[in-house]
């Protein structure tokens, strides 16, 4: 009887085990990881290093954007938008196919997510077979949702998932996810890429750095230990000048050349005031406009990353870096680099 007893308690035993073994399981490889932004994929001999340089074997290739279509003649509710035109090949055999959706399109989607997904998956396939890349083992949604279009994006998610692994049965989908995503409950997916950038208000001209701060992610980190979700890391290595109006938002600047130091005159710690009224690439600048330049320090990454590690007791997860651009590689030394994939 007791032997019984001791095997009963031992097969009990294990199947714990092994239950909680499959729920905390690792369902990505750790890989240095990057995002590729532009809607042209052409690289320069500095994109190129960088990838090497760095052992970057996964990148995730923005396709395209769904979108509210606002044509009158419109046929659709919602369309792909500003989808990438492949001119270069990427060095890297992990690509990933990224598909951002404005929370407009998301709401119009609601009823017809089986449709949309549909559509989705099968042009991410057409344009890897036009553009003569690798069948897709994996596609990444990126959708700012919240509580009113949650059940839609979480139908959308588990619809694209059937379709892909209609194709490929060990296909798997990502999800991106928010900082103020965290208390909520995770999306259908296979695991989500925390995004630890846009973490402020760049609409308010009185936010120190609305790219990442450590005071702007600390109080969503009570969260992270508990995620029921597999998630890797995405940090900003971007830079970009915020315009502001009698101290209304007007628009960004995603790189600092279009505004020449010459027109500008300091007026505080990373703040500017426009000399005189002038156009910059299509934009009118009135004198007296202000410019918040901002950047993400390496120091400030760093300790963002050591805080996550603390609440997740050190797990190794995927660093992704946003986004593959010369201009932000070179806002930081190799040595810096190695440090953030470390």
């Amino acid at each position: 009887m007791k032997i019984f007893k001791n095997l009963v308690i031992c097969i009990l035993t294990c199947m714990l085990v092994t239950a909680c073994q499959e729920k905390g399981a690792v369902v990505r490889q750790k890989k240095n990881s990057i995002y590729y932004w532009r809607t042209v994929l052409e690289l320069d001999s500095v994109e190129r290093n960088f990838l090497k340089a760095n052992n970057v074997e996964r990148i995730y290739i923005r396709f395209f954007d769904i979108v509210v279509d606002k044509s009158p003649l419109a046929m659709d509710a919602v369309v792909p938008n500003a989808t990438l035109q492949v001119k270069d090949t990427m060095p890297v055999e992990e690509l990933i196919p990224t598909v951002y959706i404005t929370l407009d399109a998301m709401i119009k989607m609601q009823e017809n997510e089986a449709v949309w997904a549909e559509k989705i998956v099968k042009r991410i396939y057409n344009m890897c077979s036009y553009n003569e890349f690798a069948e897709p083992k994996e596609i990444q949604l990126d959708c700012d949702w919240n509580s009113h279009t949650d059940s839609t994006f979480f139908r959308l998610c588990r619809e694209v998932g059937k379709e892909i692994r209609l194709r490929n049965s060990e296909a798997k989908i990502s999800a991106t996810i928010r900082l103020h995503q965290l208390s909520q409950t995770p999306p259908p997916v296979d695991y989500g890429v925390l995004m630890l950038y846009n973490t402020g208000s760049f609409k308010n001209p009185e936010e120190d750095n609305s790219i990442l701060t450590v005071e702007s992610v600390k109080p969503y980190l009570k969260h992270l230990s508990q995620y029921p979700l597999h998630l890797d890391y995405a940090f900003p290595i971007f830079s970009w000048s915020l315009i502001y109006r009698e101290d209304r938002f007007k628009g960004i600047f995603n790189s600092e050349e279009y505004l020449p130091e010459n027109m500008l005159k300091p007026i505080g710690k990373d703040k500017y005031e426009v000399a005189n009224d002038t156009i910059v690439k299509k934009s009118y600048l009135r004198k007296g406009d202000v410019v918040r330049r901002e950047e993400v320090s390496f120091q400030t990454i760093i300790d963002v990353k050591k805080l996550i590690e603390k609440e997740t007791g050190g797990k190794d997860r995927s660093i992704i870096l946003y986004s593959l651009d010369s201009k932000n590689i070179s806002n930081y030394s190799e040595n810096e680099f190695k440090q953030i994939y470390q």
